[in-house]
């Protein structure tokens, strides 16, 4: 009678073996895609995380790997259904969901506008401060967060997007992103600076427009007052910062024309201020200037090597003069 074949122990081990490793691999590539869907749909609480941690070195890379994560998550939408949860939860409703229902009483006639009184701020109801922008607002919302935050009266927080500019929104929303904070979070003081990725045509209903032309500088105007109408709402305070002397030439070129047309659309907005940084960063002539003295009287470096971003130092001058706008405008306490 013949015997049944065997396998040997080899080949079985083998086979075994082989299959445990491509299960282990497959474990591991379905882990990697739940945490990277994880980290894309809870983008926002992570950053949030990160940014209440204290500031050095452990907070800054933290916020470099996880903003670009964020950015992504809202692109992609990824981000929605954990805010549409978290509106449930705490009985949000989103702003533009029920129009409001026409009213039987006859309006009133007409009267002079009276402006809400501003509120006082107190340790329990601070100062909500947002400070946003393209990456020139890096290190000037971490100075500005580091300074105010042993200020009971003051609470900042910052959303500042490389590569982003009112150029493209296509690449990043401006006007959107700055209607849902105002709708969400609706902060008292809104700081904000854009211009640095601005050097470039403009797309508008299929067409384009040349850098600088008319058709440009009109088009451009439009979405400054278009973030302005949406920040700006006659007790909130905003402050603009215009963009100083940089390297770049075309850079340095179009800078001038933007902070010009972002004055011209600052007058006609209540409570909006411009700072020029040009004032407190450049040197003679409107010049591009590297090194400064600081209130120590010591020669610091302001501006990055690239020739167009602050350092820490740099925006540690700048920081000073946004504070003494917001205290004189809400009348805080020394």
């Amino acid at each position: 009678m013949a015997e049944p074949t065997r396998q040997s122990k080899s080949s079985t081990k083998t086979e075994v073996e082989g299959r445990r490793t491509a299960s282990a691999g497959q474990a591991i590539a379905v882990v990697l895609i739940a945490l990277l869907l994880a980290a894309l749909v809870n983008a926002d609480s992570l950053v949030e995380s990160i940014e209440g941690q204290s500031f050095g070195t452990s907070r800054s890379v933290g916020l470099a790997l996880a903003k670009p994560v964020r950015t992504i998550s809202h692109w992609t939408g990824l981000d929605l259904p954990r805010k549409f949860i978290d509106d449930l939860v705490n009985g949000h409703s989103h702003p533009h969901v029920a129009a409001p229902k026409p009213s039987s009483t006859p309006s009133p006639s007409p009267t002079t506008t009276t402006m809400p009184a501003r509120r006082v701020p107190t340790a329990q109801h601070p100062l909500k401060v947002w400070l946003a922008g393209d990456s020139l607002m890096g290190n000037i919302s971490e100075s500005f967060i580091e300074k105010a935050s042993g200020d009971p009266l003051i609470s900042a927080n910052e959303n500042f997007q490389i590569g982003t500019g009112l150029a493209r929104p296509d690449v990043y929303n401006w006007p959107a992103e700055v209607s849902k904070e105002m709708a969400t979070a609706n902060p008292d003081v809104v700081i904000l600076i854009f211009g640095a990725n601005d050097d470039q045509d403009m797309q508008l209903n299929g067409q384009r427009l040349d850098l600088q032309s008319a058709q440009w500088q009109q088009e451009y105007a439009r979405r400054v007052n278009q973030i302005l109408s949406e920040a700006a709402n006659g007790v909130r305070q905003v402050i603009w910062l215009g963009v100083p002397a940089v390297r770049r030439p075309r850079l340095n070129q179009t800078k001038d024309l933007i902070n010009t047309i972002v004055q011209a659309a600052v007058a006609s907005h209540p409570n909006v201020t411009y700072v020029d940084l040009g004032s407190i960063l450049d040197g003679p002539g409107n010049s591009f200037a590297t090194y400064k003295t600081n209130a120590s009287g010591q020669s610091v470096a302001i501006r990055d090597t690239d020739g167009i971003h602050l350092t820490l130092a740099g925006a540690g001058l700048v920081t000073p003069v946004l504070l003494a706008d917001v205290d004189e405008f809400w009348k805080l306490p020394a």
